[in-house]
């Protein structure tokens, strides 16, 4: 092109002397068509219009001899780079032999593997139970998680920083580095449920052992505002355990509605002594203070509490095949998972009981191996000493359940994990209850994280081991990623408007994250469908609603994380049972947030790529990531539709009803 130009000159102006005053390739900034700014491109560019020039007989001028950043506050990030040498003086590629973007990359390259020597040693010393395949794979995750630090620093280090790159990199530093730590848990879990040697505690439910020398044990059964009928086919169900010495304790609180608790009231004393019925009109305390009341009322001997929801029926062996586990005096707790019998065909409640389904059967299984499990407040056996002890339930968290399972792991007792379903309960009936339950919980365990964070840092005194330490934060990581993500949406849209408006000032981001994002989610999704096949059984159809489900409660979450910074209390909102199918107008209105992030986000990607993407590679990149950050919100709509639409609702090979026992 440029001797084209420069003939047309000869043409134009014979017998005059033509000099090429600007010549010259940048090595770094925002790509144009097919032309690539790098250092490779820089001298394989000069190396060879100084050939030619000189063949030619051409005068001509580089532009420039070094690099000039500022620049940059008029003509954009690729203004400062055009010199033959950096601001530093240093040459930039040599003027004969090999051309390379990245001259450093040997010392790169062993800088990755020193920094990920000492981590990867340390992990795999403590992974001992992993077979040689799953310790393969966790190094490699630690090697390219170093390999990508290595990347990011040496990126920014040859590149001249405004301060707008300076306040980008702040924000988006964090964001990186928080998602090279969730990918390496979440590749722990895979490699720990994968490739382990074999489960260090398993606690098995005992058979055929006679339990009339068995302690006695109070139920606990809280309600407020439930459905007469739901709970009493619960008391029915309580009423055939064959355990012999137990007694169930009902508390409703907080119902105005007579009609609601007098029904129970009624069953309860038809039921015989053994059920006590106690209303407590306007409690303190939501549902933690019902507890508290209820371990009052209990009998002095029990020396057992267990607690079931409202919605639960419960299997009559429950207690004969538990209780026994308390013989081991350290145990405080014994756990049964979450498990569902309304299966009505439709995808939204298969979806949502494989997605529930994925904790239980996988993170529980690994969190019972240090010592870790969460306690959820249903099919739940607790030592009572032990709970008094610890001063009761917490009144001032809505998820009192976890909170009190965390004080009794730091006051040094044992926990015990059964993954056999003892009873079953009902899923949520609608995506916006679906959603109020998953804030409770995340909003509950950020406050459980602001009172007892101390108690998780790495010299804190107390009972916790490095294990329980490690789950309760890996745990609640994902949790806090997605509050992070909800900041990167609004970052990405204020940054869009920036490339739009002031192209000069606003540069595209590194690739590097765009593609990090874009591999945690593959990573992500491969994951789930692998452990889903291997540990849980379930077909893909399943598997992927798994993910949907969980990917669609992504805003809700991030919602209940930013609201715990900036508030202390939130409501206890009890998540409501035998609710009709949302009309199609309601449905929508449950995501009408989500929705709108959704339309944002895909009206910016259309507009970076209608102005920019014709000339700009960069620009796709960076409508991929608009695209990307918009999944949860699809996700959502996603399944408030599949909730509303009769339809859409039914799914071929979906769970096989639970039969109703006894």
């Amino acid at each position: 092109y440029i001797f084209q130009r420069y003939e047309e000159l000869r043409a134009a102006f014979p017998g005059k002397e033509v000099v090429l005053t600007e010549v010259g390739w940048p090595s770094d900034g925002r790509q144009r068509g097919a032309a690539v700014p790098s250092r490779a491109n820089q001298g394989a560019f000069l190396r060879t219009f100084a050939r030619e020039a000189e063949r030619r007989g051409v005068d001509y001028y580089v532009i420039e001899a070094f690099d000039q950043p500022w620049k940059m506050s008029f003509e954009g990030a690729i203004g400062a780079y055009w010199g033959l040498h950096d601001a530093g003086r240093r040459t930039k590629f040599p003027a004969t032999g090999p051309l390379v973007d990245q001259p450093r990359w040997p010392w790169l390259t062993l800088a990755a593997i020193a920094l990920a020597a000492l981590p990867a040693l340390l992990l795999l010393r403590r992974m001992r139970h992993l077979k040689p395949a799953g310790r393969l794979v966790l190094a490699l995750l630690v090697q390219a998680a170093a390999a990508a630090l290595i990347w990011a620093w040496q990126m920014h280090d040859s590149r001249y920083l405004t301060h707008v790159n300076v306040w980008l990199l702040g924000a988006t530093l964090p964001a990186f580095l928080l998602l090279l730590t969730i990918t390496l848990t979440e590749g722990l879990e895979l490699c720990e449920c994968l490739w382990t040697r074999g489960l260090r505690r398993r606690f098995q439910p005992c058979q055929g052992r006679s339990a009339t020398a068995r302690p006695a044990v109070s139920i606990h059964l809280p309600i407020c505002n439930e459905p007469p009928d739901m709970v009493l086919r619960t008391l029915q169900a309580l009423s055939r355990l064959d355990y012999p010495d137990f007694e169930v304790v009902v508390v409703d609180n907080n119902t105005a509605d007579p009609a609601l608790w007098r029904p129970v009231a009624e069953a309860c004393r038809a039921l015989g002594p053994r059920f006590a019925f106690h209303h407590l009109g306007h409690w303190p305390g939501y549902k933690a203070g019902a507890l508290n009341r209820a371990l009052q009322l209990s009998r002095p001997d029990a020396e057992i509490v267990a607690l079931i929801d409202s919605d639960y029926r419960v299997e009559r062996d429950w207690l004969t095949r538990l209780v026994p586990l308390f013989d081991d005096p350290e145990i405080a707790l014994v756990q049964a998972p979450q498990d569902y019998r309304d299966n009505d065909g439709s995808a939204f409640k298969d979806f949502c009981f494989w997605e529930y389904a994925g904790f239980f059967h996988l993170g529980m299984v690994q969190r019972n191996e240090r010592n870790a499990i969460i306690q959820h407040g249903t099919m739940v056996l607790l030592r009572r000493q032990a709970v008094e002890e610890a001063g009761g339930w917490a009144e001032w968290c809505i998820c009192e359940d976890a909170e009190l399972g965390f004080r009794l792991a730091a006051r040094g007792y044992q926990s015990a994990y059964v993954p056999q379903s003892y009873g079953r309960g009902l899923l949520p009936d609608s995506f916006a209850a679906y959603k109020q339950q998953r804030f409770r919980w995340a909003f509950g365990a950020m406050q459980i994280l602001k009172r007892h964070w101390r108690a998780l840092l790495p010299r804190a005194h107390g009972a916790l081991g490095f294990g329980q330490k490690y789950h309760y934060f890996a745990g609640w990581l994902p949790w806090i990623a997605d509050g992070l993500h909800l900041a990167m949406t609004f970052l990405v849209l204020f940054w869009t408007v920036g490339l739009l408006a002031f192209p000069a000032t606003f540069d595209y981001p590194l690739n590097l994250f765009i593609g990090a994002l874009l591999a945690f989610l593959l990573f992500k999704l491969v994951k789930l469908l692998w452990l889903y096949s291997a540990r849980i059984g379930c077909g893909l159809g399943s598997s992927l609603g798994a993910a949907l489900a969980g990917l669609g409660l992504s805003h809700c979450v991030a919602k209940a994380v930013w609201c715990s910074l900036f508030t202390s209390e939130q409501p206890f909102r009890r998540t409501p049972k035998h609710e009709a199918r949302p009309p199609l107008t309601a449905a929508l209105a449950a995501v009408r947030e989500e929705a709108g992030l959704l339309a944002v986000l895909w009206l910016a990607a259309a507009a970076i790529l209608a102005a920019r993407g014709a000339a700009e590679p960069a620009a796709h990149f960076w409508a991929l990531l608009l695209v990307a950050q918009s999944l949860p919100y699809l996700a959502a709509i996603a399944m408030a539709l599949l909730n509303a639409l009769p339809r859409l609702a039914r799914r071929q090979g979906a769970r096989p009803p639970v039969e109703e026992t006894g």
